[in-house]
């Protein structure tokens, strides 16, 4: 249940990710075609905020590539009010058939001979209220118009070929009320006034795909950004501008390392980064690149390092996009990859050089154990997949495309070396700078430098669902048994026959150092020769843990793996090991008690990272197998309490000089994990009396520590201090602070409090998708989940107009050790009128994984409530 608690949160970054049509299944039919294709487009759009609609033209010149009467391109929830056809002899009549997809069929009464045409349409439409598209944001004075069409929203917005293989030149125009600032791609061309009504038109952009155009008009505030190698500029809401404090700091810095790595100027003339409030995406649209402000803008004097860290490594990854995605652009949605896995994997290259003190590297493990957590189960789906213009993508904007993809292309880097593999990348930059790409152009530049054959070892990752399991066993003679096998959750067969061609550095110890092992495992069943005359005392099997596998080695070995420790184990390969054993339980090939074991060692840990790791692991021990047994509560907290009672010790529990951005990192997870799970009485205080402070004056508590401490004090907080969060929260104007006293909200264990946030969630004072901050905190509280649910299913109506195809997401709140729940989301959600597509698949994810959680307790939950209890009876002897 613990990587659901992942996907909950996933829901506040989704509602990016819309759907085009009702059904699965690919079709061709609804593709555009190549026989009429777009040269370039001219857009004017008359875009006032304060009324319901907007009206613009678009004027498209065509190639007729091959004889035809039908011109297809895409209009969605658009009224084309005027359809004007002409060619060298004129204008041509037409006629209209459209697609529920936003597909345009225009047929010609005669045939269209090659040569060039052009299509002038006039059109109108509402702003759209699920934010995608063109959509407005504030009231009355201060209201704003934002833009979000990735993957097939442009046409809501404009006539177009919305499809990224149709790369061309854009200029818009928008017209806008005499107060307000429009933001664009691209710098502005010229600018006019007349009658209380700002024309603005934009320079042309590069070759670009319809999604990543981006619009943005209001009176906005614009902070400039000195430093980098083009202007760049923030952009934010009336009075948000003092939030930006930390990114005029951070992008030039950011910028510059990229450049460094691609040796390509950044892309674009300009650079805005555009703070949209009320949505929970990042966006990298060329040149304008929009964040939800709660990611970029923060107080600098409140914010707390993982806030900044996170806000760092967004910025990276939408910022790396400008080479993949927006200068070389996949050329179909099934190579997704290329933008987000690689955009994942750069920004924590970014991380590791400029942002160094975050170690950002040992968290990117969560990222990979999260992807093959999922890869491990039924419901997941290969890097690298067909996708039908009817589908619904937010399936593909998920932790095997962002997580997996990233760990993977790790995986091989290391395997080829970073220089060799760093040309491959910029070769294949290169070569398809303002085009479009697929898998194979990757591979193949990346082909050039290396021996091996990349192809079909990248291609075993990248095109076949699931994760591999490495099993390691030494032989007489110096040899090492090594065999792979799809690693699954316990119960689970694998009828795809899986099998990988596995990059593998392994370690093992020679004398009192150790050695390294290169081997590319092609069969099911290979045997090594090691370089040792005598068995190791133990075996590292994923050098520097960059490998996208799960392992396993003999009891024995394992343990002396663990026993090796900080002194023979880096920090990563402590953390993977914790991560990997967790794996080894959930698929029924280790027990519980080794497992809590090992979390009670690596709890004592010299490094605040792995202690932080051991910390999560807490979190999920707790989650599948204490939470609902009032008697495993109870043995649990002295448990936690004496485990990380050393952590605590040494680190205090509160701001110290010189703490290293780890340590405040570890320092609130410890907090909050002693003060809810643990019951620490002292924890319990010191969180209360933070907390009003915060509520007073959030800049007299270290940021660190403010989060958790208002968290804590509100699970167990009475009304009192409920209202004085929603008054903080109506009163505050810092982004980020909103969103904290949002899940604050949503974190009262109360159920008459619970119920009455969950009403406030609704409310007209809360953001559709923020909403879902409330919704998740109370969640999180076990005694609250079923309220939740209810809550949901009485109000997806409600929810599903104001969020639109992000009520896909919604089976996700059946979580929770009930069957009972899970069979009413079932019949619920199998209902047609709460089934927009991509319920299905979240339905079935959730279903899956409720069910694999009450195997897991019903299969350890005695082991596990037998190790707490020899280990907390003695701690109870001695606090009598």
């Amino acid at each position: 249940m613990h990587r659901l608690m992942n996907s909950l949160v996933f829901v506040l970054a989704v509602s990016q990710w819309s759907i085009a049509g009702t059904e699965a299944g690919d079709s061709l039919s609804l593709r555009l075609g190549s026989s009429v294709v777009p040269i370039s487009e001219k857009i004017i759009l008359t875009l006032d905020p304060s009324r319901a609609a907007f009206t613009g033209s678009a004027e498209i010149l065509l190639n007729v590539r091959t004889a035809s009467n039908v011109i297809r391109f895409h209009a969605r929830d658009i009224e084309l009010s005027s359809v004007v056809l002409r060619g060298s002899r004129g204008e041509v009549g037409t006629r209209l058939s459209t697609e529920e997809t936003g597909l345009v069929d225009l047929t010609a009464n005669t045939i269209l001979q090659t040569g060039s045409y052009s299509l002038i349409i006039g059109f109108q439409s509402q702003y759209n209220n699920a934010r995608v598209g063109l959509f407005r944001e504030g009231k009355g004075e201060d209201s704003y118009v934002f833009s979000m069409f990735e993957p097939f929203d442009a046409r809501r917005a404009f006539p177009c070929w919305d499809e990224p293989c149709f790369k061309i030149p854009y200029q818009i125009t928008v017209k806008i009320p005499e107060g307000h600032t429009a933001i664009s791609n691209t710098p502005i061309q010229h600018e006019t006034l007349e009658q209380g009504i700002k024309t603005v038109t934009f320079e042309e952009t590069p070759p670009l795909p319809s999604y990543l155009l981006a619009v943005a008009t209001g009176p906005f505030e614009i902070v400039r950004i000195e430093g980098a190698s083009v202007p760049v500029r923030v952009v934010t809401m009336k009075g948000r501008a003092r939030y930006a404090a930390d990114l005029e700091q951070s992008v030039p810095r950011i910028l510059s390392a990229l450049e460094r790595y691609f040796g390509i100027p950044y892309p674009f003339e300009k650079l805005d980064l555009i703070a949209v409030p009320g949505v929970g995406w990042a966006m990298e649209n060329a040149g304008a690149v929009t964040f939800g402000e709660s990611i970029i803008l923060f107080d600098d004097k409140t914010a707390s390092s993982s806030k900044r860290s996170f806000m760092a490594w967004v910025v990276a990854h939408e910022l790396a996009h400008m080479w993949f995605g927006d200068l070389v652009t996949m050329g179909w949605w099934d190579d997704l990859w290329l933008n987000e896995s690689f955009a994942s994997w750069m920004g924590d290259k970014v991380m590791d050089e400029v942002f160094p003190e975050y170690r950002s590297r040992n968290r990117q493990l969560n990222d990979a154990d999260v992807a093959m957590t999922t890869d491990a189960g039924l419901t997941t789906h290969a890097i690298r997949r067909a996708v039908s213009p009817r589908q619904n993508m937010s399936d593909f904007f998920d932790e095997i495309t962002y997580q997996k993809g990233d760990a993977v292309l790790g995986m091989f880097e290391n395997w080829m070396g970073r220089e060799d593999f760093a040309r491959g990348v910029v070769d294949y930059l290169n070569a398809h700078r303002w085009g479009n790409a697929n898998a194979s152009d990757f591979l193949d530049a990346l082909s050039h430098y290396t021996h091996g054959d990349i192809r079909k070892a990248f291609r075993s990752f990248l095109e076949q669902p699931g994760v591999p399991l490495v099993s390691l066993r030494t032989l007489d003679n110096n040899r090492l048994e090594i065999t792979q096998k799809r690693f699954m959750d316990f119960g689970l067969e694998d009828s795809l026959g899986s099998r990988w061609d596995i990059p593998m550095t392994l370690r093992i110890p020679i004398g009192n150092s150790s050695t390294r092992v290169h081997f590319l495992l092609t069969r099911g069943c290979d045997t090594l020769r090691l370089p040792v005359s005598i068995h190791p005392r133990w075996i590292e099997p994923d050098d520097g843990e960059m490998g996208y596998y799960r392992w396993r080695v003999p009891p024995e070995a394992s343990a002396m793996t663990l026993a090796a420790g900080s002194k023979s184990l880096t920090v990563r390969e402590r953390i993977g090991l914790l991560k990997n054993l967790h794996a080894l339980v959930t698929a029924g090939l280790l027990g519980a008690a080794e497992y809590l074991q090992a979390i009670a060692a690596l709890a004592r840990d010299p490094d605040p990272d792995v202690v932080s790791a051991s910390v999560d692991a807490a979190w999920g021990i707790n989650i599948d197998y204490v939470e609902e047994s009032t008697e495993a509560e109870g043995l649990y907290a002295p448990f936690l309490r004496d485990i990380f009672g050393q952590a605590r010790n040494r680190y205090g529990l509160i701001r110290l000089p010189g703490d290293s951005e780890p340590v405040r990192e570890l320092r609130q997870n410890l907090l909050f994990l002693l003060g809810k799970a643990g019951g620490d009485p002292a924890v319990l205080q010191i969180a209360d009396s933070l907390a009003w402070l915060h509520l007073k004056d959030p800049s007299a508590v270290d940021p660190s520590l403010g989060a958790a401490a208002l968290r804590l004090a509100a699970y167990a907080g009475n009304e009192i201090l409920f209202d004085s969060c929603r008054v903080r929260y109506e009163a505050c104007e810092d982004p980020s602070e909103r969103s904290l006293l949002l899940s604050v909200i949503g974190s009262f264990n109360d159920s008459m409090i619970a119920g009455k946030a969950l009403r406030y969630a609704l409310s007209e004072r809360v953001s559709p998708m923020q909403a879902f901050y409330i919704a998740n905190s109370a969640s999180g509280n076990q005694d609250n989940r079923e309220m939740v649910f209810q809550w949901v299913l009485n109000n997806y109506d409600t929810l599903a107009h104001r969020v639109g195809d992000v009520a896909a997401y919604l089976p996700l709140y059946a979580w929770g050790a009930s069957r009972e729940r899970i069979e009413t989301a079932n019949s619920f959600f199998r209902m047609a009128q709460h089934s927009i597509p991509g319920t299905a698949y979240q339905l079935q994810k959730v279903t899956d994984e409720v069910r694999r959680c009450l195997a897991l307790r019903e299969r350890e939950g005695a082991s596990v409530m037998s190790i707490l209890r020899k280990y907390t009876a003695p701690l109870t002897g001695r606090s009598q």
